[in-house]
């Protein structure tokens, strides 16, 4: 999967390395903020790709989720 949830900075204390809410690409690591003012877009909402990015589902359940950031997805077709 390739969405990280935000992680606040008390839970540093616990070992976790604070962020914010983003998304990672699968094939090169690039990442892209969810919420960058703390209000999830439609697009996330929706369970779209986000602007420039592909995503692709696969399995049963559509349960694998595979990001793409607009280079690698211009290098994966």
């Amino acid at each position: 999967m390739s969405y990280h949830v935000g992680i606040g900075p008390g839970m540093a204390a616990l070992g976790l390395t604070p962020c914010e809410p983003h998304i990672t690409c699968d094939g090169c690591g690039a990442t892209r903020l969810v919420a960058p003012h703390g209000i999830a877009p439609v697009w996330f909402l929706d369970g779209r790709a986000a602007p420039g990015w592909r995503l692709k589902r696969e399995g049963e359940h559509l349960e694998k989720r595979t990001d793409l950031c607009p280079k690698c997805k211009g290098a994966a077709r």
